[in-house]
C-alpha cells in the first residue's frame, strides 16, 4: 500500500500546511473553505487518485458536521467517501482524517458503504498513538472531535479519557490555531456533559470562555452560551435559563437553521420542565421545521421528535405521541427497537394514568421494565414532572423500586405534590413521629444512644410538632430551656442546632434565619406534615384512606415522656387523621363502595379511638 501513501503526498505531505490552514478556516468560515477543498477533491479525481480523493471527502464531511449550522452539503460529501478503500493501511494524517470522517458519518446515520465505526476508531487510536509526535497539531485536534463523540455515545469512558488526555498535552502548542483549540474545548465539554462528567464539563467550558477567541468569534460565543443553558434547565433554574435564552436570541443567524432548531429545542425543554406541554410542543414543531430545512439526518432529528412526543403526552394526546415515537429513526437494530418499545410502553402508561384505567399498574410495570432493561434512567428526559409522576406512582405500588430510585437520584427529580403525603419517595431524610420515633438518613435508620444526643433529639421532635413552617427561636428556647435567661438560652440553642445538623449529616436540613427555625421540606420529609397535607388533598378517596392508615400508626410521640408542648400538636394530628378518614369513607360510600368504606372506618377507629371516628363507624353501618 506504499502507492497509497505516495498518492497522498501532494495533499497530505507536500501541502499539509495548506490543509491544516484550510481546517482552521473551515471552523471560522465554512462557506469559504469548502470550495477550496472541493477544488482539491476535483483535482484528485481528475488525476485518478481515488484514495486521496476519498480522504479529502472524509475531511469535508467532518467540517460540515462540526460546523452544525446546516447539513445541506453533507449528502454530496458523504457520497464521495468510498467504503472500499483499504483504510486500515492508510498512514499518519490520511488515517486520522479518513477514520474520523467515517466515524462522523456513522454518527449522523450516513452508514452506506462505510467501514465499521468501531474498526475505524481502533485504527484512529493506533495512528494517533504511533505518530502523534510528527503529526500536524491542527489536524490532530480537529479530527479528535468525532472519535471523542463516538466514545461518549457508546459508553467508552476509559478510551474517551485517554483521548482527552492526549489532546490536552497539545493545546498549548504555539502551532495550534486558536480557533481549533477553542472548538475542541467547546465540544470536549459537551462530550463530558453527555458522559455525566458535569464538573469536568464546566471547567472545560470555562477554559474555552477564557480564550481570546470567545470574545471575537461569534460562532463560539453563541455555542458557549447555548451549552450553558442546558445545565441550568437540568438543575431546575428555569427562570435563569429563560433569561439566557432571551439574550441568545439576538445572536441567532437565521441562515444557520440547525442553530435555530437547537434554540427552539431549549425553549421547548424549558416549557416542558415548567409543566407547559402546549408551549413545549409548539417549540418542538418549530425545531423540527428548522432541522428539516437544515437537512438534519433522520437519526439526529429524533431529539426534537422526542420533545414533540413528550409535549403531546403532557397534553393528553397519547395516540399522537405514540405515532411520533413509532416514526422516529432511533438506533438501528435490537437496541433501537427496545428503546422504542420502552418509550411506547411508558406513553401507554401515561394514558392509563390520565384515564384512571384499571390496567395502569400493569402498563407502568411494562414500561419501567423495558426502561430498566435498556438502562434508560433518563426516560422522558425533557419532561421531569411527567417522569416524576410515574416514578412516584411506581414507588407506592412497589414497581421496579430499585431502578426508579436510581433514576430519581441520577436526575435529581423533584417529588410531585401528591408524593409528599406518603413516605415512598427517596427523600434524603425521613422523620417519623406517628409511630415509634425514628429518623432515617439515606435509607438507613439512625441509632440514638449517647446522652449528648438527647437535647438535639428533643429539638428535632419539637420541630416535627410544629405546624405551618418555621417558628420563632424564642418559642423553642422557652419550651426546651425554660429555666434559662434569653442570652444563655440562645447559646445553648445554637450548640444544639449544630449537634442536630451533625446528627442528620446534612446542614441544609435545618434552616435558621431571621430569628426563626424549621426543617427544610426539600431535604426532610416528616410524617406529621405529610398527614396535614393529606387531610387537605384532593386525592381519590381510596388513596387518602390507604395513605392515612400508613402514616398514622399511633398518636403523636405517644411513646415519649409527655411534655406540655406535645399536647396541642397531638390533638391536631389526631384531627387530621380523623378528617382524612372521614373524607375517604364518605367518598367511597358516595361511589357505592359501602363495604370498603365500613372496613376503612373500623381500621381507623382501631388506631385512634376518637368519638368522631366512632360516630363515623355507626353512621356507615346504618
Amino acid at each position: 500500500m506504499a502507492n497509497v501513501t505516495a498518492a497522498l503526498e501532494p495533499t497530505l505531505d507536500g501541502a499539509i500546511a495548506r490543509l491544516s490552514a484550510l481546517t482552521a478556516q473551515a471552523f471560522a468560515d465554512i462557506g469559504a473553505a469548502l470550495p477550496a477543498l472541493d477544488f482539491e477533491y476535483a483535482s484528485a479525481v481528475a488525476a485518478g487518485l481515488t484514495e486521496r480523493a476519498t480522504v479529502l471527502a472524509a475531511l469535508g464531511a467532518q467540517w460540515i458536521i462540526s460546523d452544525f449550522g446546516t447539513f445541506a452539503e453533507l449528502a454530496k460529501w458523504a457520497s464521495r467517501v468510498r467504503g472500499d478503500i483499504a483504510y486500515e493501511r492508510l498512514e499518519d494524517h490520511a488515517a486520522l482524517i479518513y477514520c474520523a470522517g467515517a466515524i462522523a458519518l456513522h454518527q449522523v446515520g450516513a452508514e452506506q458503504t462505510l467501514p465499521d465505526a468501531s474498526a475505524c476508531l481502533d485504527r484512529y487510536r493506533q495512528r494517533l498513538l504511533a505518530g502523534r509526535a510528527g503529526l500536524d497539531r491542527n489536524l490532530v485536534v480537529a479530527t479528535a472531535e468525532h472519535p471523542a463523540s463516538w466514545m461518549t455515545n457508546t459508553g467508552q469512558a476509559a478510551a474517551f479519557d485517554e483521548l482527552a488526555g492526549i489532546i490536552d498535552t497539545l493545546l498549548e502548542d504555539a502551532a495550534l490555531d486558536a480557533r481549533i483549540r477553542a472548538r475542541w474545548l467547546l465540544w470536549l465539554g459537551a462530550n463530558q456533559m453527555h458522559a455525566d462528567q458535569r464538573q469536568a464539563a464546566e471547567r472545560t467550558w470555562s477554559r474555552a470562555q477564557a480564550s481570546a477567541e470567545a470574545a471575537r468569534w461569534p460562532w463560539l460565543r453563541f455555542h458557549l452560551a447555548r451549552m450553558a443553558v442546558r445545565p441550568l434547565i437540568e438543575d431546575g433554574h428555569l427562570e435563569q435559563a429563560q433569561q439566557q435564552l432571551d439574550a441568545l436570541k439576538s445572536q441567532l443567524d437565521y441562515d444557520r437553521p440547525l442553530d435555530l432548531a437547537d434554540y427552539h429545542h431549549l425553549r421547548g425543554w424549558i416549557a416542558l420542565a415548567n409543566g407547559d406541554p402546549r408551549v413545549g410542543r409548539q417549540h418542538y414543531e418549530l425545531a423540527i421545521e428548522a432541522a428539516r430545512r437544515g437537512a438534519l439526518p433522520a437519526n439526529m432529528l429524533s431529539v426534537y421528535e422526542g420533545g414533540l412526543a413528550q409535549g403531546l403526552l403532557g397534553e393528553g394526546r397519547e395516540d399522537e405521541a405514540e405515532r411520533v415515537m413509532r416514526a422516529m429513526a432511533l438506533l438501528s437494530g435490537p437496541r433501537g427497537d427496545a428503546v422504542r418499545a420502552a418509550n411506547i410502553a411508558l406513553a401507554r402508561a401515561c394514558h392509563a394514568r390520565r384515564t384512571r384505567a384499571a390496567d395502569y399498574a400493569g402498563s407502568l410495570a411494562e414500561g419501567l421494565r423495558h426502561a430498566r432493561e435498556q438502562g434508560l434512567l433518563r426516560f422522558f428526559r425533557l419532561s421531569p414532572k411527567l417522569a416524576a409522576d410515574l416514578c412516584a406512582d411506581a414507588l407506592e405500588a412497589g414497581i421496579e423500586a430499585e431502578f426508579v430510585r436510581r433514576a430519581i437520584g441520577a436526575r435529581s427529580l423533584k417529588p410531585p405534590p401528591e408524593a409528599t403525603t406518603t413516605d415512598t419517595w427517596p427523600w434524603p431524610i425521613k422523620v417519623y413521629a406517628l409511630r415509634a420515633f425514628s429518623v432515617s438518613v439515606g435509607g438507613v435508620t439512625l441509632k440514638f444512644e449517647a446522652r449528648a444526643q438527647m437535647k438535639p433529639l428533643a429539638l428535632l421532635k419539637l420541630l416535627v410538632c410544629v405546624e405551618g413552617g418555621p417558628i420563632a427561636v424564642s418559642r423553642v428556647t422557652d419550651a426546651l430551656w425554660p429555666d434559662l435567661d434569653p442570652a444563655p438560652a440562645r447559646g445553648v440553642f445554637d450548640v444544639n442546632v449544630g449537634r442536630l445538623r451533625q446528627l442528620l449529616t446534612l446542614p441544609a436540613a435545618v434552616d435558621v434565619s431571621q430569628g426563626r427555625i424549621g426543617l427544610n421540606p426539600a431535604v426532610v420529609w416528616v410524617d406529621t406534615r405529610a398527614l396535614a397535607e393529606l387531610a387537605r388533598s384532593a386525592l381519590a378517596p381510596e388513596i387518602i384512606g390507604r395513605r392515612a392508615l400508613a402514616l398514622y400508626r399511633t398518636p403523636l410521640l405517644v411513646h415519649d415522656d409527655e411534655e406540655s408542648w406535645m399536647l396541642a400538636p397531638r390533638a391536631h394530628a389526631a384531627g387530621w387523621f380523623a378528617g382524612a378518614i372521614e373524607r375517604a369513607v364518605r367518598g367511597l360510600a358516595a361511589r357505592g363502595l359501602r363495604a370498603e368504606a365500613r372496613t376503612l372506618a373500623e381500621q381507623a377507629l382501631a388506631v385512634e379511638a376518637s368519638e368522631r371516628l366512632a360516630r363515623l363507624v355507626r353512621e356507615i353501618m346504618n
